[in-house]
């Protein structure tokens, strides 16, 4: 067994872990921009899915903006019709109110008429 090489069999050991250190040094370098091109991916991707998720919310905000812009539209139509009529009632009531006028003042003439018919009835029935 004298022949047996310690030398030999150390530096076996050394170069295979020297080899996997280097192999595994290297794995991480080249890992690393790999790595790094895959966070960027990820990255990317995680935007894209942020814009698309905003518009989508841009697009159902613009719907219901343009359904509630057609909404005031319709108020508002409905509000400029109720203002005429409002308008056509108030002159229909100043009309009225006109028209009462006239009669009550008709209603004073005919009942101090009716009172002085009532007097010369009285006064006929008496002179008979």
């Amino acid at each position: 067994m004298a022949d047996f090489n310690y030398e030999l069999l150390i530096t076996s050991i050394v170069s295979v872990m020297g080899g996997g250190l280097i192999a595994t040094l290297l794995s991480i370098y080249f890992n690393k921009d790999r790595t790094t091109a895959e966070t960027k991916k990820l990255q990317t991707d995680s935007d894209s899915s942020i814009v698309n998720a905003a518009l989508q919310i841009a697009d159902r905000l613009q719907v219901q903006l343009s359904q509630l812009e057609d909404r005031i539209d319709n108020l508002d139509d409905r509000n400029k019709k109720l203002k005429l009529e409002v308008s056509e009632l108030r002159n229909q009531n100043l009309e009225m109110s006109a028209n009462i006028k006239i009669l009550q003042d008709e209603n004073k003439m005919l009942h101090q008429e009716n009172r002085g018919l009532k007097g010369e009835l009285d006064e006929y029935k008496n002179s008979n």
